[in-house]
């Protein structure tokens, strides 16, 4: 189930992985394992900003949107990094595998978007950021 999500997720932005010969270690290596860590690098990045630095070491200056936005991007930046390294430690080669780390930064941004909206109520610091509703 879970190369089978990953494979469905990865292929709406990306074409089959190149060359032809590295698709089953994509489908079955690389994209679960790297969609994985980037939606628990994604749920960290979540859980230091809401919980660790909002709420038990309440800094009363760290709650504005730009410090939400510099996490997310952290989470981004985390996201593309461990996909080309972890690519590159398979030994695929080729422009996928950059294609394939800036779509994954995209889903780790996107991840860290849904975590924070999903999970954000209950911090004590930051409950409001970065949108109130």
């Amino acid at each position: 189930m879970l190369p089978g999500f990953f494979k469905f997720i990865y292929q709406l932005f990306l074409s089959a992985p190149q060359p032809p010969q590295s698709r089953p270690v994509y489908w079955n290596e690389i994209f679960p394992t790297v969609g994985l860590v980037t939606v628990l690098s994604a749920l960290a990045m979540m859980v230091i900003f809401y919980y660790v630095i909002n709420h038990w070491l309440p800094i009363a200056f760290f709650r504005k949107a730009w410090h939400w936005a510099f996490f997310m991007i952290i989470s981004a930046v985390i996201g593309f990094a461990y996909a080309v390294s972890y690519a590159h430690g398979k030994e695929v080669e080729g422009d996928y595998v950059y294609n394939f780390a800036t779509v994954n930064a995209l889903y780790g941004a996107l991840f860290f978007l849904i975590f924070s909206f999903l999970l954000r109520r209950w911090s004590r610091g930051a409950s409001t950021t970065p949108v109130r509703f």
